[in-house]
């Protein structure tokens, strides 16, 4: 199976005593080695082309010196970096540990997992299976609906009504307002309305201010005031 990566843990790379051992140029045959290794049809082993690869082909492969290749292999070999199957392969035994455990997890995947586990859990359901493991249907919550008799009651989603409103603008005897505050509120929002009936005496309180005011400014504005006698005047038009 070919694969275009493969599992590298730099700190197993680095805690290896048999590879640390070696030198540079060892170290780096050999990464060049599991790089063949998981680019052929046979992952893990140091095979191209269906062909064990000779001292002499690593040499072409690697582009270094067939007399370097065959001392550095040696020196791998000897401590025990790399293994050898029965006709004499080179191999990484991590590599064909890793891809026996990729292809068996594979494998359980596609029959709906561990097949160890799911058995175990076949086996504990039952007549008497724990409680654990017993589905739990989740009963629906009662709901009750409600009136209220009360005229101040709020309903957060959506306030108050308009013969709520009405009604506490005829306790106060100011019946001609509700249809205004009811609008203002339904276009601005009920959320600052929590007492319906100390809203309506602000409303009505506000509106008669603003009534004070208007009326005020009407007053002044129909008698202007005269002009004083240090305002400058043409000849012949000052008043006696």
């Amino acid at each position: 199976m070919k694969l275009p990566w493969c599992k590298f843990y730099p700190r197993d790379w680095i805690g290896d005593a048999e590879l640390r051992s070696l030198g540079y140029a060892a170290r780096g045959l050999w990464a060049d080695m599991l790089c063949l290794m998981y680019s052929g049809k046979r992952t893990g082993y140091l095979v191209v082309g269906g062909k064990a690869l000779s001292p002499e082909d690593l040499a072409r492969q690697t582009g270094g010196d067939p007399g370097e290749v065959k001392r550095l292999l040696k020196q791998l070999e000897s401590a025990g970096v790399f293994s050898r199957d029965s006709q004499g392969i080179i191999y990484s035994r991590r590599a064909v540990r890793d891809i026996a455990e990729s292809a068996r997890k594979s494998a359980a995947g596609k029959l709906g997992g561990n097949p160890l586990l799911k058995q175990a859990v076949k086996q504990r359901r039952g007549s008497s299976a724990p409680d654990s493991l017993k589905p739990i249907f989740q009963k629906p919550e009662a709901t009750t609906t409600t009136k209220s008799c009360r005229t101040n009651s709020r309903t957060e989603a959506a306030g108050f009504s308009l013969a709520q409103v009405k009604a506490a603008f005829a306790e106060v005897g100011r019946s001609e307002l509700a249809n205004e505050f009811f609008d203002y509120n339904e276009a601005r929002g009920w959320e600052k309305v929590r007492d319906l009936s100390a809203m309506t005496r602000l409303f009505i309180r506000r509106h008669e201010e603003r009534q004070a005011k208007r009326t005020n400014g009407t007053r002044k504005r129909s008698h202007p005031a005269k002009p004083s006698g240090n305002i400058p005047y043409a000849d012949g038009c000052q008043p006696r």
